[in-house]
């Protein structure tokens, strides 16, 4: 009985060791996106967010992206500062509409 218990806490304590692993490997890979390494703004603009980075003047040089919600927005900014078209990405929320 002693024993089948002590299994059981050591594979607790080893799946609980994977998760931590996972979550180091999340944050790792949060560090490098653009929107945690670039100063952005996320603010709601009526019933959308809004994530900018317009250190510029020139609007043709800012990155704007909307979205649902802070995290989407976030994750649409990333695609645009890595080169994913305008379009593209406006495609991709009119299907998680549906």
């Amino acid at each position: 009985m002693i024993f089948s218990r002590l299994r059981a806490l050591k594979r607790k304590r080893i799946a609980l060791q994977i998760e931590v692993e996972k979550l180091r490997v999340l944050d790792m890979q949060m560090r490098f996106l653009p929107h945690c390494n670039v100063p952005v703004n996320v603010v709601r603009d009526g019933s959308r967010w809004v994530c900018s980075f317009d250190s510029d003047p020139d609007p043709l040089k800012c990155v704007i992206a909307y979205g649902e919600s802070p995290a989407q927005a976030c994750s649409n900014f990333d695609a645009l500062w890595n080169g994913a078209p305008d379009f593209l990405i406006d495609q991709e929320d009119e299907e998680e509409q549906f």
